[in-house]
């Protein structure tokens, strides 16, 4: 069939130089050219059409076996299908070597694959259950197969781990080459709402520039206590593991786990890494390629930074915001859309027609001291200030402070002052104080989220999806007047696409 398809495209290409003669005369190489290109569109047609083993044990005795009843789009595909009865011991043979792990970086290849087995026996026990069928092939496939750190595997929820399995499957299936890993990036976004946003679409655009699969690590802490879905919608398409604590930096190391030779872990938490690159001078590109030349596969990235791809350079170049992008896939839950609804149906004007105004003015211990809901002591201020500066390093917390000072309500209401006297404005701000001034400096013109002040303390749940509501809404307005040095200012402006002025920069 493939020789008689070349013979055709043969005849064609004859007939083709018969009817434009006035052309050069076309050379063997491109009938040659024209053939592979024939035979590879066969080879890719079958390779499509024709399903994988029907058992793990046809699959070359491999660890990670894949099935399928069909190719087609939409088929009820299962990625693991035992016999029935059968136990994975059938489907391998209980002494069967676990070839994947033979060839490996880490050495002796036998030594990891015990070890690998004695961390999963030890966990078993803790469960209390013994890992069945489907979900024992599941470890064993995130575990010797993608090589994927036993923490990390361990830390996903059931329903999480096996919707992993499908996802790595279906990438496999799309791929020519179905026994590489796939190289995962597992990220974790910190501090509040505004970093994490923000980190959260800078790595996702990366992901999706290079092809990695994204893990979204999500814990609550005095940064943020309000879970992913709290905030996002259920059914998105992020693989999400929630409130995983990995312990000190760096926590994945070879003596631990074999599977970490394969992990890069980054981490740009100033009090947990000192040593640090800044993350304005990390480049993406460049850590791949020394990763690469260090036999790196997977990837865990602690940030609440935007951190540089030179990778999405050609979406620059049209002057399109990849993480802009990125925030605006990131769905808000159905909650946090009731919030935004009832916010625009309360303004005496449209949305569109107000200016955006964004005051971050209160000190970081100050703020805390607002979330707890009451007055702290002397000492416990001081307590809490030391904590900043170690969160934030010396330096750091001096910008910090310095930015805040500049950027409190007295600045916008200079700056606003020289508007329009029709303008409205829809506000957002970590302080009651900001609203009252701007009100009284601007009556009936002031408009905002009600109930953004009363929901609570600041960083809880109620609290935190007002601030993404205010987040959300702000990105709607004409432009922004925003407080600079603020990570939520940033996402406003990169979420909606729109200008943005900042106090203590621009005025």
């Amino acid at each position: 069939m493939v020789l008689g398809e070349c013979a055709a495209e043969t005849r064609t290409l004859d007939r083709m130089r018969e009817r434009l003669a006035w052309l050069p005369s076309l050379r063997a190489t491109h009938v040659v050219a024209v053939c592979v290109v024939g035979l590879l569109s066969v080879a890719v047609t079958v390779w499509r059409t024709f399903p994988f083993a029907s058992t793990a044990a046809e699959y070359d005795m491999e660890l990670l076996a894949y099935t399928a009843q069909s190719r087609s789009p939409g088929s009820n595909q299962s990625w693991y299908a035992p016999k029935p009865g059968s136990s994975l011991d059938d489907a391998f043979g209980a002494n069967e070597p676990f070839d994947v792990m033979r060839n490996t970086r880490n050495g002796d290849g036998g030594a990891a694959i015990s070890r690998l087995l004695a961390m999963i026996s030890a966990w078993e026990a803790a469960r209390g259950t013994k890992l069945q069928d489907e979900d024992l092939f599941c470890v064993h496939s995130l575990l010797f197969k993608e090589r994927i750190p036993f923490a990390l595997m361990q830390a996903f929820s059931d329903a999480e781990r096996r919707r992993l399995c499908s996802v790595i499957l279906e990438r496999k299936r799309s791929l020519m080459w179905q026994n590489d890993a796939v190289s995962v990036l597992f990220a974790q976004p910190d501090f509040g709402l505004g970093n994490r946003l923000r980190a959260l679409a800078a790595l996702l655009a990366h992901a999706s520039a290079t092809g990695k699969l994204l893990v979204v690590l999500w814990t609550k802490n005095q940064h943020l206590n309000a879970s992913f879905y709290d905030l996002f919608a259920a059914g998105h398409q992020a693989l999400v593991i929630h409130d995983f604590d990995p312990g000190t930096y760096p926590w994945c190391t070879e003596d631990k786990d074999p599977n970490c030779v394969l992990l890069d872990e980054l981490n740009f938490i100033f009090a947990e890494n000192p040593d640090r690159i800044h993350p304005e001078k990390f480049d993406w590109q460049k850590e791949d390629k020394r990763a690469a030349k260090a036999g790196k596969l997977h990837f865990f990235v602690k940030t609440a930074y935007v951190l540089r791809s030179s990778h999405n350079h050609a979406v620059e170049e049209l002057r399109v915001d990849a993480v802009g992008v990125f925030l605006r896939r990131l769905r808000p839950n159905q909650a946090v859309y009731r919030l935004v609804d009832a916010a625009l149906k309360a303004l005496p004007v449209p949305i569109k027609n107000t200016v955006g105004v964004h005051v971050r003015s209160l000190a970081p211990e100050a703020e805390f001291e607002t979330s707890r809901g009451e007055n702290m002591s002397s000492a416990e201020l001081e307590a809490l200030r030391m904590n900043q500066k170690a969160l934030y390093g010396e330096r750091g917390y001096e910008i910090l402070g310095s930015w805040r000072s500049a950027t409190g309500p007295q600045a916008f209401t200079r700056h606003l002052a020289s508007l329009d006297a029709s303008v409205h404005f829809f506000v957002a701000s970590d302080s009651e104080s900001a609203y009252e001034a701007l009100s009284n400096a601007f009556p009936n013109r002031v408009h905002r989220a009600s109930g953004g002040t009363t929901c609570g303390r600041p960083r809880d749940c109620a609290c935190v999806q007002f601030a993404f509501t205010d987040i959300i809404l702000l990105g709607h307005t004409a432009q922004l007047f925003g407080s600079g040095y603020s990570s939520f200012s940033e996402v406003a402006k990169r979420r909606g696409d729109i200008p943005m002025q900042l106090a203590g920069k621009h005025f």
